[in-house]
């Protein structure tokens, strides 16, 4: 099995000769991974996307998916990959369960999995209600049902949380974590907002005017700009904890009766308070101060 579900290299597209839509691409999503591809509206991320699953012709670079190239070997790929790419692609004169059924023999996977997808995105009683009538929400849900048909390895979802609920928002993030952790399905999805996918991937790559900006386990991403966190103390006698805080090597000044410590991270947190209670002191506050995640991917992304 190949490391990367889905590798580009130098990965650049044009739409005219002036407007570079992709630059440089080098996206590299783990086999198994949940993958968070996030970026404004305009970013490249439908592009790329596109791409991948061979919609547009590769201009330059290249693409590996499932450990095969593309360009070779793209039908015998795309039976094992399932997608919603933009708007959902959905018969509206038909029921849920008639648009599967012209998938399931495009597929040709076995009818049961009809019935199986529609349960998995919550359409399985919707009954003879055509996909005209269906919300944005349900048409979502409905393509969802579609990509998860056959089964596939990988899966790539464009925005699959537009038109739902908050409560739509949740079951979505339910299911594709379960897909994941049950299933092995490696799962990419895009999003403009770090705020919604954040408890959801394992990992990001974030994208801005076409160049990818951050690739990494979102662990890597929380850790970044470390410097920059202070963290506020509050103690039984603040000028000792100062004293032992500098003595210690620590960035450290007080100010408006608390103290303030430059670039701790949260397990030196954890430390630093065991520190100041074996010295005597009595910690009363002690409240990391810095930027979250999504205040992280607006830095990246230069808005």
């Amino acid at each position: 099995m190949s490391e990367w579900a889905i590798e580009t290299c130098g990965l650049s597209h044009r739409f005219t000769p002036t407007d570079a839509v992709l630059q440089d691409i080098q996206l590299q999503v783990p086999t198994g991974s949940l993958y968070g591809f996030l970026g404004p509206n305009g970013a490249g991320k439908t592009t790329t996307l596109r791409l991948v699953l061979g919609l547009l012709r590769c201009q330059e670079g290249s693409i590996r998916v499932l450990g095969e190239p593309l360009e070779s070997r793209r039908v015998a790929l795309l039976r094992r990959i399932g997608s919603s790419i933009e708007s959902p692609s959905l018969y509206a004169h038909l029921s849920s369960v008639e648009n599967l059924t012209v998938w399931q023999k495009v597929f040709g996977c076995p009818a049961r999995r009809v019935g199986e997808a529609l349960h998995q995105v919550g359409l399985h009683d919707t009954g003879g209600k055509v996909a005209g009538q269906f919300s944005l929400g349900m048409k979502q849900r409905l393509a969802l049902a579609v990509a998860l048909l056959h089964q596939p390895e990988l899966l790539i979802l464009d925005e699959p949380t537009n038109g739902l609920d908050p409560h739509g928002i949740l079951e979505m993030r339910d299911l594709l974590i379960r897909l994941n952790r049950d299933h092995g399905t490696t799962i990419l999805v895009s999003s403009h907002l770090l705020s919604e996918v954040e408890r959801l991937v394992t990992h990001v790559g974030i994208i801005s005017r076409g160049t990818l900006r951050f690739q990494g386990p979102l662990a890597s991403l929380a850790e970044r700009n470390q410097a920059d966190r202070q963290l506020t103390l509050h103690t039984s006698d603040n000028p000792r904890a100062l004293e032992i805080l500098l003595t210690s090597g620590w960035s450290a000044r007080p100010e408006q009766g608390r103290l303030f410590v430059q670039g701790v991270s949260s397990i030196q947190a954890g430390a630093l308070n065991q520190q100041l209670v074996m010295s005597g002191l009595t910690v009363f506050e002690l409240t990391p101060v810095g930027q979250n995640l999504e205040h992280q991917f607006f830095d990246l992304i230069g808005d």
